[in-house]
């Protein structure tokens, strides 16, 4: 690498056991670029196990997640598989989730890791 790594990147790296070297030698994929770069690949449909917790903000926040300290101008928080926080903007949000309603939530998995109760102050 040319410029020193970031504390988030370093985090990264640690967490999936990866040295600087590894980093280096690794592909880069970019919202502009991976399509291109893997187009002969096999892309299948996949859907979350679990319903995914969330609640909305009215206005900015920060919040501290399983990959670092990540802001949000307008948007949710939510709950991941493992149980940390994380935002996703209204927009992304409004693309991705639809509300579940009592009727029609998943029923508990054996894959669930996380009790999703929250309790706020």
């Amino acid at each position: 690498m040319n410029e020193a790594p970031s504390k988030k990147f370093t985090r990264l790296l640690k967490d999936a056991n990866i040295t600087f070297n590894e980093a280096d030698e690794m592909k880069t994929y970019t919202k502009n670029n991976f399509w291109e770069k893997l187009k002969d690949k096999e892309w299948k449909s996949y859907r979350k196990k679990v319903d995914t917790k969330a609640t909305r903000m009215n206005s900015p926040f920060h919040i501290e997640t399983s990959e670092g300290m990540l802001s949000c101008r307008d948007g949710y928080i939510a709950i991941d598989a493992r149980g940390y926080p994380y935002p996703i903007a209204e927009d992304e949000f409004d693309l991705i989730y639809d509300e579940v309603v009592e009727s029609t939530k998943a029923k508990p998995s054996a894959n669930v890791l996380y009790d999703y109760t929250i309790t706020g102050k």
